[in-house]
């Protein structure tokens, strides 16, 4: 695919990738990586946090709650408001950098405008 104009590809659900009947789940996400390599390109794939996450006491999702041995980079968004509609964080949202292998982690704190669903930067407002 030398010259490909392609430069990412979405998996948005990676649950719904169907893996043939060979494949599991850690063999699909080495594919992709796979893919990635090859083509020089960026894989961003969603993923649905499991719902045991609900029955903690923090429900903010955590490394551990993925099968993420080939990601680069694993991000989540938070809102307490989801969980806690009568908190005081309504409007608010933390993307929590849980894996950056070539740079910092941490949380940032975003607005989330409800009406178009953007996101920006709680200190700064972009």
């Amino acid at each position: 695919m030398s010259g490909s104009q392609l430069k990412v590809l979405f998996v948005d659900p990676i649950e719904l990738m169907e893996p043939s009947s060979e494949q599991n789940e850690l063999e699909q996400l080495r594919t992709l990586k796979f893919i990635a390599k090859k083509l020089c390109i960026t894989v961003v794939a969603a993923a649905r946090v499991p719902r045991h996450v609900e029955e903690r006491a923090n429900m903010r999702p955590k490394l551990r709650d993925l099968n993420s041995d080939f990601a680069d980079v694993i991000a989540f968004l938070f809102r307490e408001e989801y969980y806690e509609p009568d908190t005081d964080l309504r409007g608010v949202a933390e993307l929590i950098i849980a894996r950056h292998r070539l740079g910092p982690t941490g949380t940032i704190e975003l607005i989330r405008e409800g009406s178009t669903g953007r996101f920006r930067n709680r200190v700064t407002g972009y």
